[in-house]
């Protein structure tokens, strides 16, 4: 998962007391696009989750996912979400087509309580190239600053990793740095390039 292949990411919140008793009796919001829908995921999608991450070019350009995908994983994964959002640690929205409802991916945003919240995504090989990331990447981050409060978010994603870089940089994300991380997912180091909004 823009980590997706995000690796960073930073925020201050406005007021914390206020945030954290506001936030705990909410349910986690659906979102919108003109053509999305980002919603809660459920044990239902386990199956799909998995079937999309049957492709070694997702693991290839994200952080995290590994290939191949081991069945289970993303029952066990989705059976953590609600505890997430309750604990305020963070949340993580299925990628679904509004009309048809299709999950194409994952977006979320992690460690909200901390002072390096992380932004990541990731979409299926079949649905890349059409701007569906940066739709959700752009609802997510504007879901974070008018309603979580958050004034900076920072977001990485491998240097190799073009597509990811574009999608952070139509979100109006710049580039801060550039450095050099040992992922699970790989045999070796990777550059990996951060970036800030805000």
């Amino acid at each position: 998962e823009i980590r997706l292949s995000l690796v960073g990411s930073e925020m201050c919140i406005r007021d914390s007391s206020s945030y954290s008793t506001s936030r705990e009796n909410r349910m986690q919001p659906t979102l919108y696009t003109p053509r999305l829908q980002l919603r809660p995921l459920a044990q239902r999608d386990a199956s799909a989750i998995e079937g999309l991450l049957q492709d070694r070019e997702i693991a290839q350009m994200t952080s995290l996912i590994p290939f191949p995908y081991p069945p289970g994983l993303a029952s066990a994964w989705i059976g953590r979400h609600p505890q997430l959002w309750v604990a305020r640690e963070g949340v993580v929205w299925g990628i679904c087509c509004r009309d048809e409802g299709t999950l194409m991916g994952v977006i979320s945003l992690r460690e909200l309580g901390g002072a390096a919240p992380v932004l990541g995504y990731w979409l299926g090989k079949a649905f890349w190239g059409n701007g569906h990331a940066t739709q959700a990447a752009s609802r997510v981050c504007r879901y974070a600053i008018d309603e979580l409060g958050i004034h900076t978010l920072a977001a990485s994603c491998l240097k190799r990793n073009i597509a990811s870089a574009k999608v952070l940089s139509r979100v109006g994300f710049k580039v801060v740095g550039l450095g050099f991380e040992l992922l699970d997912n790989k045999p070796g180091h990777e550059a990996v390039v951060y970036h800030r909004l805000g």
